[in-house]
């Protein structure tokens, strides 16, 4: 299962792993145009799907675009939404154990998480019904 062994994905199986891990299937498109842009930063608050994706492998004789599979399973693990993911689990944790909640907002807001997934957070961590207006209205000065 090493690369050694010539394992690769195409599109389609690139489109499948991250629907595995994010629950999210981008296009073919989206994935072309990751390579053909080379995509490996983004300039928006939100990572793109595709941010990191590492290039194709060098095509040879081969006429179908493939990845080494070791690769992007390696940027599936360092990917920019699993870091967000964790800093949404914490983000939980800290209002559960009552911790100032414009600290916490905050915080999420500086690594790029959207007002409406703030209000979705605070929503579910402490039941309180809080629209993404109220939220936004409340610590956008600290933005």
């Amino acid at each position: 299962m090493s690369s050694a062994q010539g394992r690769a994905y195409g599109y389609e199986q690139v489109a499948e792993r991250l629907h595995q891990v994010f629950g999210v299937r981008p296009a073919a498109s989206t994935l072309r145009a990751a390579v053909a842009t080379s995509r490996t930063s983004t300039t928006s608050r939100r990572p793109s799907i595709t941010t990191g994706m590492p290039a194709p492998m060098p095509k040879g004789s081969a006429r179908r675009v493939l990845f080494d599979a070791d690769e992007i399973e390696e940027w599936l693990d360092q990917h920019p939404w699993r870091r967000r993911d964790q800093v949404l689990h914490e983000a939980a944790e800290r209002l559960r154990r009552g911790e100032d909640e414009s600290a916490v907002v905050e915080g999420l807001r500086r690594v790029g998480v959207s007002w409406s997934e703030v209000a979705q957070l605070i929503r579910r961590t402490e039941g309180r019904h809080v629209p993404k207006s109220s939220v936004h209205k409340r610590y956008r000065s600290r933005d």
